[in-house]
């Protein structure tokens, strides 16, 4: 039987994902031996004018959020030539963790990458625009990180940052599938319907009352009870589950970050959470504080609101719309 053509796409990324790929082991060689891998810069010539040549890809990812005029070229590319199209990471479903930069313009992360930060090279800040040096070009940074999802139709959505070894199993299932039975499926995640708390085994109180938000490490934390009850902030509550039997974070004793983004019934994954927060302070004592005393509540306990509540969803995020559309 035929191959089925596997092609993997960058947008701006941080490497996780293709670590995700090596921690399945020896399944990997499934891979190898059901798919012929046409472009993968981590794993064959990565030349943008490798994927330019290639033709009728059966299965092309994407990796990371989309930065830079390059990043879109890459996936508008494997969009026209994929019969199935893939997001694959937290980052190519929602933005992921380099939507942050979109709280900052282009000119002051540069500033702050180049010049603010100690460094050994003093050369001043690059420009915006693209650079060419000889036969080497540097795309042009944009100025805003876009989650691809926004840009381009996928068929299957990989969430996780980075995803478990088992949505990378499933995946190498799912393209051995596709060459046995060529079976071209409607968008769905490789994940679960349900929220994190669905799937956590610890004990949770019928109402949650918040009397002091803490960070991890100010808390000796019960390793049975439910994180928000103990004041410590889980993102569980907005979270889609899929990311273990029992969710990773919550099972070694951490609480969930949201990585693998918005339940379906959710529009906007921050914006849930704090208003889910707000009505949790202080439960059954609203009236016995001043506003004064429930911000000061807030802004001791949440040190970064916009990195805790939109890590990983910014770019997809009301606000952030809102923010780019002025």
């Amino acid at each position: 039987m035929k191959k089925a053509k596997f092609a993997v796409g960058y947008g701006s990324i941080c490497g996780g994902c293709d670590v995700a790929f090596t921690d399945v082991g020896t399944k990997l060689a499934d891979l190898a031996e059901i798919a012929e891998i046409v472009y993968w810069p981590a794993v064959v010539d990565g030349k943008i004018e490798r994927l330019e040549e290639v033709s009728n890809i059966d299965v092309g990812v994407y990796f990371g959020a989309v930065r830079t005029d390059e990043h879109e070229t890459v996936l508008r590319l494997l969009e026209e030539k994929s019969a199935i199209l893939v997001a694959f990471g937290t980052c190519s479903c929602y933005g992921g963790i380099p939507g942050l930069g979109n709280v900052e313009t282009s000119e002051s992360l540069l500033a702050t990458a180049y010049s603010n930060a100690p460094n050994t090279r003093a050369e001043g800040v690059p420009s915006l625009e693209e650079i060419t040096i000889e036969e080497l070009k540097m795309p042009k940074l944009r100025d805003y990180t876009s989650s691809p999802a926004d840009l381009v139709e996928f068929d299957v959505f990989v969430p996780g940052c980075p995803p478990p070894v088992q949505s990378v199993i499933d995946l190498i299932d799912f393209v051995k599938d596709y060459r046995e039975n060529g079976n071209v499926p409607d968008a769905f995640f490789l994940a679960k319907e349900g929220t994190v708390c669905e799937y956590c085994e610890r004990e949770k109180p019928d109402k949650i009352s918040i009397e002091k938000v803490m960070r991890v490490h100010e808390s000796d934390l019960d390793e049975d009870e439910c994180f928000l009850s103990q004041g410590v902030l889980c993102l569980g509550p907005v979270t889609r589950a899929g990311c273990g039997e029992e969710p990773r974070c919550t099972s070694k004793n951490m609480p969930c970050r949201g990585c693998f983004g918005p339940t379906p019934k959710i529009r906007d994954q921050g914006t849930k959470f704090l208003s889910s927060i707000a009505s949790s302070i202080m439960l059954g004592k609203e009236k016995q504080i001043s506003e004064e005393e429930l911000m000061r509540l807030l802004t001791e306990g949440i040190i970064d609101p916009v990195g805790l509540f939109y890590r990983f969803a910014l770019p997809v995020a009301i606000i952030n719309r809102k923010h780019q559309e002025k």
